[in-house]
């Protein structure tokens, strides 16, 4: 019974190519470093890049399985030189390569979208012991899978000069007064397309406007009610002089108050009793 051979990840066949390394006899553990490694770098680049770990320039970094592995020069950290995983990782890659060529694609414009490396079958296996017995002795298997895809260009970005060109260009207009034509904003009425939206708000609001106005002017002004013949005009009654407030009677009173008493003058004294009346026993002498 066969196994279905199947990729993890389902792509568009349109601008990619991709290749399917089966049950590799490797390690599992250093074919997902290796994998993890080259993800995301640009065809050539990658190619170049395990081919100096082969020569051992440069040291493959161990982020996941890196229980006892050294560190390596340079910023890398736990890294090592898993000669036989890299070699067949390089190969499947190569072999990507040839599809993309035989797609009529240019490999030199490729990145790897996808790399993995998946764990396949155990090869059974025994090893003989002392006294006629034996342990298992199995062998792992390693599926390698990647894909590739062309490089869109990317679109020119706006200078900076061209920017700034544009931002005088608004600043301009709204002094001038004459904006985009073609939206009608930051312009006036007169010089605004005749199509924009802005355009047909204000003439509509413009002639409501006018309406109400000439609605108003058109009514006659309102007759005041005829007076009756022979009636008599009305009188107006005196009106009663304001009583003054509580504050000014106050004011009014401490007034008062503050103003000194005026002493009465004196009666002038009787000649009798300045020069002295005399007595009632002297008469009768």
């Amino acid at each position: 019974m066969s196994m279905a051979k199947h990729y993890s990840m389902e792509v568009e066949a349109e601008g990619t190519a991709k290749a399917l390394g089966y049950e590799f006899t490797v390690s599992p553990k250093d074919s997902y470093e290796v994998c993890k490694a080259i993800r995301g770098m640009m065809l050539p680049a990658a190619k170049k890049y395990l081919e100096d770990v082969l020569d051992h320039k440069k040291a493959i970094s161990f982020t996941r399985y890196n229980g006892k592995i050294k560190h390596r020069v340079g910023k890398i950290g736990p890294g090592g030189y898993p000669e036989k995983a890299t070699q067949y990782v390089l190969d499947v890659l190569k072999n990507a390569e040839n599809n993309a060529e035989y797609k009529g694609m240019d490999p030199d414009n490729m990145f790897i979208m996808h790399s993995a490396a998946n764990r396949g079958r155990q090869l059974k296996g025994r090893m003989p012991r002392a006294h006629g017995r034996s342990t298992e002795w199995n062998e792992q298997t390693t599926s390698i899978e990647i894909i590739i895809k062309e490089k869109e260009e990317k679109k020119e970005k706006k200078t900076e000069a061209k920017k700034e060109e544009k931002k005088a260009e608004a600043k301009a207009g709204r002094d001038s007064g004459i904006g985009n034509r073609e939206s009608g904003i930051g312009t006036s009425p007169e010089t605004r397309a005749p199509n924009s939206e802005h355009t047909k708000h204000t003439e509509h609001a413009i002639a409501a406007e006018k309406e109400v106005k000439a609605k108003a002017e058109s009514k006659p002004a309102e007759a005041k009610p005829a007076e009756k013949v022979g009636a008599k005009p009305k009188e107006e009654k005196p009106k009663a002089p304001a009583e003054p407030k509580v504050e000014e009677k106050k004011e009014a009173k401490s007034a008062a108050e503050a103003k000194p008493k005026e002493e009465k003058p004196k009666a002038p004294a009787t000649p009798s009793a300045e020069k002295g009346e005399p007595k009632a026993e002297e008469k009768k002498e």
